[in-house]
């Protein structure tokens, strides 16, 4: 999530807008999880 924000930040915009988008991204992974019934699991790229 922090990279998403960093990504965000450099891509010239505002603090507040990154950190609102970053929000909503947790929000949408977080109802996602809720509605599935499966515990969050952090898929890991090699």
């Amino acid at each position: 999530m922090k990279d998403f924000y960093q990504h965000l930040v450099q891509a010239v915009k505002p603090k507040k807008v990154a950190l609102v988008a970053a929000m909503r991204k947790l929000l949408t992974i977080i109802n996602a999880v809720f509605r599935s019934g499966e515990p969050y699991r952090v898929l890991v790229a090699d």
